[in-house]
């Protein structure tokens, strides 16, 4: 998952316990919000125009050998 395997580990136990429960989804609620909120920027950047082109020439192309 790219996360540190402890990491991982040390986590899983600690969401048993209501303590940090809270604590840990909180963190993971506002680590929603940062992914939406970067999604947002890169629609507005030409990046996504670039992969929108992209997209659709792949999708050209594979209607070529797939027909």
């Amino acid at each position: 998952s790219g996360f540190a395997e402890w990491c991982e580990d040390d986590l899983k136990e600690l969401a048993q316990q209501d303590r940090y429960k809270k604590r840990i989804k909180d963190h993971l609620d506002q680590l929603k919000i940062s992914i939406e909120n970067r999604k947002r920027e890169i629609a507005n950047t030409y990046l996504h125009e670039e992969l929108t082109k992209m997209e659709a020439k792949a999708e050209l192309i594979e209607g070529f050998i797939t027909t």
